[in-house]
């Protein structure tokens, strides 16, 4: 298992390093693409744990939540990206999402609108990835 597990390693590390290059040879759009390298970079991550949690068998309760740790990472890699499609101006972010309705789970409006739920959004991820990085 361990040697299975080395082999889709290096595969996934030379498809994620392809994919980090070519979306670095073009950098054409920081915001987009630094999130977009987080997230192909989540699979490596996946593998590594996998493998050192398949060499290290004893250990494995404590190389679990590291992989926990980086799907947390990509995840909110994977909000701030879908903003960054939303709205790219980061400026009207705010205006787009005070515009939107917000409701609360029985479908009543909620006062604030969206906004409110994209700042609190906003401040969770923001205080996730200075936590992560």
């Amino acid at each position: 298992m361990i040697l299975i597990s080395a082999a889709c390693l290096g595969l996934t590390v030379l498809s994620s390093l392809y994919l980090s290059w070519r979306h670095l040879h073009r950098y054409t759009a920081p915001q987009e693409q630094r999130q977009i390298l987080r997230i192909v970079n989540l699979p490596v991550f996946y593998c590594l744990f996998n493998f050192l949690a398949l060499s290290f068998y004893n250990d494995y309760q404590y190389i679990e939540p590291l992989a926990g740790a980086y799907e947390a990472f990509a995840v909110a890699s994977l909000f701030l990206l879908t903003l960054e499609y939303v709205c790219p101006d980061g400026t009207d972010r705010e205006k787009y999402f005070e515009n939107l309705p917000g409701q609360d789970k029985k479908g009543n409006p909620v006062s604030g609108g969206s906004l409110v739920w994209f700042q609190v959004s906003l401040i969770q991820t923001a205080m996730l990835q200075t936590a992560v990085s």
